[in-house]
Order: C-alpha cells, then sequence, then structure tokens
C-alpha cells in the first residue's frame, strides 16, 4: 500500500465518520440511553474517533488516545490500558505490589517495551475475560485515585 493510498483511505475514514451531518447527534441519543455524566465508558480500538467525541460530550471519562504508537484507554487523563501491543494481550497499569504479585504467580508479564520495564503495568498474554475485566476495574481504581 502506498503512501496515497493510505491517505485517500483516512481520508474516506474521516468523511465516513465525521462527514454525515447529525451523526454526533444522533451517537450523543444513542448513548444517552445507558451512560449518564461521570461513566466510564470504553471505545477500544477507537478509529476515527467519533464515537470518544460523542461520549466525551456527554460527560463520560474516557478519553481515547495513543501510547506508543498504539491505542489505549484513558481515565481522567491518565493511561489505563492498552490491547494488543506487540502481542502482549491486556496491558494494564495498577499498583506496583499487584504487578509484582501477578508476575510472581505467573498471570501476567512485566511490560518492557524498548527493554525498558515499567513496573507499574503489567502484560496479560492469555485473554481471560473475566481475569481481564476484574483487572481493568482495579486499573481504574488505581489511576483514579
Amino acid at each position: 500500500m502506498t503512501r496515497i493510498d493510505r491517505a485517500i483511505g483516512l481520508a474516506r475514514s474521516l468523511a465516513t465518520y465525521h462527514g454525515i451531518p447529525f451523526r454526533q447527534r444522533r451517537l450523543r441519543r444513542l448513548y444517552r440511553s445507558f451512560v449518564n455524566a461521570g461513566d466510564l465508558a470504553f471505545d477500544i480500538g477507537a478509529h476515527a474517533g467519533n464515537r470518544v467525541r460523542a461520549l466525551t460530550a456527554l460527560g463520560c471519562r474516557v478519553v481515547e488516545g495513543t501510547i506508543m504508537g498504539g491505542p489505549c484507554v484513558r481515565v481522567d487523563n491518565e493511561f489505563l490500558a492498552l490491547v494488543d501491543f506487540k502481542g502482549s494481550g491486556l496491558v494494564v497499569k495498577l499498583p506496583r505490589h499487584r504487578v509484582d504479585d501477578l508476575v510472581a504467580r505467573g498471570i501476567g508479564q512485566p511490560f518492557a517495551p524498548a527493554g525498558r520495564v515499567f513496573k507499574e503495568w503489567v502484560s496479560i498474554p492469555a485473554r481471560d475475560r473475566s481475569l481481564w475485566r476484574a483487572l481493568l476495574v482495579e486499573g481504574i481504581e488505581f489511576v483514579s485515585s
């Protein structure tokens, strides 16, 4: 794929997700039926940011962003998690003692992009929906404190 092809694809995506009249109004009306101001909402894999924009307009606490070039989730502007960063599964920010415990028990692995260990981050490569959900809840409490 050439740079021109990528630019055309990006322009088409932006036009599709941001160029449709009243789309944001419709998204806000939809999301308002199940989220309230202050709620935590995730848009993992946000493509063009239009859903994050709608959720933020409703007062939700998540802002989609990037970390090390990949999509991530933030809570109140604090990094919380990223998924499948170079095959790492879920990477979540937790208290250091909790990261040490998960690594010692063989559940998690140290998160060390470029060889530098991030002491408050753990990689959970095994896809386990209930474990991931529990760790995300712990992470939300940690980054919100």
